[in-house]
């Protein structure tokens, strides 16, 4: 039987090979990948930025009326209401004077932490968001003990002159 003569592959045609390897796989991977750059992509992203705006907005809201500081109540209310719109706007404002007085009386401090949020229907105008949140309450009578209170939010977001106000909030179970 005759043999073969042996092919010596050495380290430089080893190199080549690889590279030849590498150039048809790249190759591969750019004829088959759909075209982009088109308004998809532009809309994607357009709608990812929409839905982390609408995100943050919706968390800073639930964190100012869920923390609440005996010694800094005008401070609140003032964040509270900057983030507020239509029917939430005026039911807020409705309540502020009884709020005030409640929270003086009894000394409340509340810190909130927003722990989740989830997107419903986001479009350019208007958003659904469901909040859960924590806060740690301490009033007068607790002996400085903390009571952990969690909370489940509904808002109703919409876009006024470039940012995400709050129109409509409930506490849901």
């Amino acid at each position: 039987m005759a043999r073969s003569p042996r092919v010596r592959w050495g380290w430089p045609n080893l190199l080549l090979g690889l590279l030849a390897l590498a150039l048809v796989a790249a190759a591969v991977v750019v004829w088959t990948r759909p075209a982009s750059g088109g308004t998809g992509d532009a809309d994607a992203r357009e709608l990812s930025r929409r839905q982390w705006e609408v995100t943050e907005a919706a968390s800073a809201e639930v964190e100012a009326v869920l923390g609440v500081d005996h010694r800094r109540m005008r401070e609140v209310v003032t964040r509270v209401q900057d983030g507020a719109t239509g029917d939430f706007a005026e039911e807020y404002a409705e309540g502020v004077d009884s709020l005030l007085s409640a929270t003086r009386e009894s000394r409340i401090t509340a810190r909130a932490v927003v722990r989740a949020v989830a997107l419903g229907p986001v479009t350019r105008t208007r958003a659904e968001v469901l909040v859960a949140a924590d806060a740690r309450v301490t009033r007068d009578g607790s002996a400085g003990r903390e009571q952990l209170r969690q909370h489940r939010l509904r808002l109703t977001m919409v876009e006024r002159d470039g940012r995400w106000l709050t129109e409509q909030l409930e506490f849901v179970r």
